[in-house]
């Protein structure tokens, strides 16, 4: 098993060595690899499959927010869902966006409830109502860029394979990073 910087080192390696070759044989389709190349790097830094571990890498470089993924680590065992190629991505997005969504909800509350002069109810619906409104524009927006968003995930599919792969085997000495 590698350690948090050893499984970036190698994905950083392995992202830039894709994105060089890729854009050397297609230079006309930049913008994709691009994409798939800052999802590889997100899915690095930012959304490991170790996050069901406290005190990773992953959930170091969260900092302060760091504690978002303190739920998602006792729910999900370590090297269980989270590790399932492709569903440990869609889980770790779901629960991003889940927390994300429950945190503005949060702050949206305490916003109209501490400027608020009228009812709170009424002033609670108006903005749940302008809020779904937005969430209805974000959807529209990803239904026309979907192709692009597929590609992110495939970048970030793509980190999480490496790191797997790193994991089911042992490196030699000279290849840890400590």
């Amino acid at each position: 098993m590698s350690s948090g910087k050893t499984h970036s080192i190698v994905n950083t390696v392995i992202c830039s060595s894709g994105c060089i070759v890729a854009l050397s044989f297609y230079p006309e389709h930049r913008a994709e690899v691009l994409v798939v190349a800052f999802g590889a790097m997100i899915s690095t830094i930012f959304l490991s499959p170790d996050l069901d571990l406290p005190g990773t890498f992953s959930q170091k470089a969260w900092g302060w927010f760091g504690w978002l993924w303190f739920p998602y680590h006792l729910i999900f065992r370590h090297r269980g869902l989270s590790h399932v190629p492709l569903l440990g991505t869609l889980s770790r997005l779901i629960w991003l966006f889940f927390a994300v969504f429950c945190f503005y909800m949060l702050l949206l509350t305490i916003w109209l409830y501490a400027g608020s002069d009228y009812a709170l109810g009424a002033s609670l619906n108006e903005a749940y109502a302008t809020s779904s409104l937005r969430l209805t524009e974000v959807l529209s927006l990803a239904k026309q860029h979907n192709h692009l968003l597929f590609l992110l995930l495939m970048g970030m599919s793509l980190a999480d394979l490496s790191h797997l792969f790193l994991d089911s085997f042992r490196l030699p000495h000279f290849f840890r990073f400590k």
